[in-house]
């Protein structure tokens, strides 16, 4: 099999939508905090996925980052952008300053710089939920490290090592 079905990840990743949504429509306390499972499975699968590999390339695992992560960033941020201006009563002050976070992957900064409360029900911006993908970037940006970290833990204390051979991933 070139790729494996994770279908338990699958159904944590549903559940924490589920959780996210309940959440947003005040319907459960602390759904929020299934954001960390998309947090935990990101990097699960961001180590799997490179101790997997024979040989871990820096250009190809930054390539697709690219492709699958910053790609799509761009595209929704310029499609929101564009939208905001077609609605005229909207106001929205810092556009270009908050598009510049989001962009270049230090939004979670600074919504916290501006005093930005991401669980206060009136923020007036369509990147309020888009700390996320920074946290993610940033994630990317330091995984080489990490992966260079764990990779000279020695084999019989390697839990990557041993997950990755197993039935369970």
């Amino acid at each position: 099999r070139s790729k494996l079905y994770y279908k338990d990840i699958n159904l944590l990743r549903v559940l924490s939508c589920i959780a996210v949504l309940l959440y947003h429509f005040n319907l459960l306390k602390g759904g929020y905090l299934a954001v960390c499972v998309f947090f935990v499975l990101s990097g699960y699968l961001s180590c799997i996925s490179a101790f997997r590999k024979k040989k871990f390339s820096l250009k190809d695992y930054y390539l697709n980052k690219l492709q699958k992560l910053y790609l799509p960033l761009i595209l929704v941020v310029f499609i929101t952008i564009a939208i905001t201006k077609l609605i005229p009563d909207l106001l929205w002050l810092n556009l270009k300053p908050e598009t510049t976070s989001v962009l270049a992957g230090y939004n979670n900064f600074w919504q916290l710089n501006a005093n930005l409360d991401y669980f206060a029900r009136h923020i007036n911006s369509p990147f309020i939920h888009l700390w996320y993908i920074s946290i993610l970037l940033q994630f990317d940006l330091v995984f080489p490290l990490i992966y260079d970290i764990l990779k000279e833990i020695p084999s019989s204390f390697n839990l990557f090592k041993r997950l990755t051979k197993g039935k369970y991933v």
